[in-house]
């Protein structure tokens, strides 16, 4: 109830073992309190799978687009737990309609003190990136220390201004993809 009467932007994260309609319960009770202002976000459900930490559901990004009228955001670091699997879980959250991408970077993820595996770096030293910059030529993700937010809206621009072959943005497109 509390957040509910602050007027601040809420991520809402789903719980490793929550139903989409206990996610969207959850958020109409912080409406309910007055504020609007609700994300959505689809970090991974806890499955039988042992070679990552969590199984991103990327089929919760469409029914929760026909359940409510919130974004929805995808949280790909938190996802799988490992950072070589990050670019393509964001590619898949993009094709899937994701409203935007949370993605988890450090400095030197090997001395993080939390969630080093699952981060990447922003200049992309040790095959772990770029988190700043190109994503196979695809998704671009805007670096602000640890974590990196952007709408699909500029995701889409971005993709649509990538050459053929992934590799370069072209100089005409107008986005610049290291701000």
């Amino acid at each position: 109830k509390a957040v509910g009467n602050l007027n601040v932007p809420v991520l809402l994260k789903r719980g490793l073992s929550s139903t989409l309609e206990e996610l969207v319960m959850s958020a109409e009770y912080i409406m309910a309190e007055g504020n609007p202002n609700v994300v959505l976000c689809e970090r991974g459900i806890r499955t039988f799978e042992t070679s990552m930490r969590n199984t991103l559901d990327i089929s919760a990004v469409p029914m929760l687009k026909k359940m409510t009228h919130l974004p929805v955001v995808i949280d790909p670091s938190h996802a799988a737990g490992i950072a070589f699997m990050v670019p393509a879980l964001a590619q898949a959250a993009v094709a899937v309609g994701a409203d935007g991408l949370m993605i988890e970077t450090h400095n030197d993820p090997a001395k993080a003190k939390s969630d080093g595996a699952q981060s990447l770096t922003p200049k992309g030293e040790g095959g772990r990136g770029p988190a700043r910059g190109r994503m196979r030529g695809q998704v671009t993700v805007i670096s602000r220390k640890r974590v990196a937010m952007a709408s699909s809206a500029l995701i889409s621009r971005l993709a649509a201004t990538a050459s053929p072959d992934g590799e370069a943005f072209r100089a005409d497109s107008g986005i610049d993809p290291h701000t």
